[in-house]
Formats: structure tokens, sequence, C-alpha cells
């Protein structure tokens, strides 16, 4: 059973997987919601990446360990970045 952090609400999502491909960005959300982690699919915010994508939204400390799963997985998102407040306070 892997360790997660308890997040209770969208405010406490700090970090970004960044996906182009919508059948790869189903299949990380996928992968992360039966880690039991939490997660949300949002649009890109236009100044962190400037090509139209969408994003799965997760707590910065949930970040390497969710990037470690993806990779065995061959899931590879085109980038990942971390905020100091919540990702839903960038337009």
């Amino acid at each position: 059973m892997p360790v997660y952090t308890q997040c209770n609400t969208d405010s406490e999502l700090n970090a970004l997987f960044i996906f182009c491909d919508i059948q790869e960005i189903t299949e990380a959300f996928e992968a992360i919601k039966k880690m039991r982690f939490f997660a949300k699919i949002v649009p890109t915010p236009k100044d962190v990446f400037p090509a139209k994508s969408l994003s799965i939204a997760v707590k910065k400390e949930d970040l390497g360990i969710l990037s470690d799963k993806l990779q065995e997985l061959k899931i590879v998102p085109i980038k990942s970045v971390t905020f100091e407040k919540c990702v839903f306070s960038y337009p």
C-alpha cells in the first residue's frame, strides 16, 4: 500500500503533470486514482505551458512518488511543475 498525502480540498493542489495526449492523461489519471492519491484534471495555465493542453493537479509532496510510478508504467508527461500557491490561483 503506498504512502500518500491526505488531501481534502482543491486548494491543496499545487503541482501539475502536463499532457497533450488525451489517452495519456486518462491513463495517468486512472493510475493516480488507483494509488489512492487525490488529483484533478484541469486546463493548463497558458503562462505555464503555451500550447493548449490538460494537466493533472496533485499535491507537491506527492509529485516524486507519482512521477516514479508513472515512469514505471511508461506514462511520461511533457512537463511537471510545482507552485507556491494552489494551481487554481493561476489564469
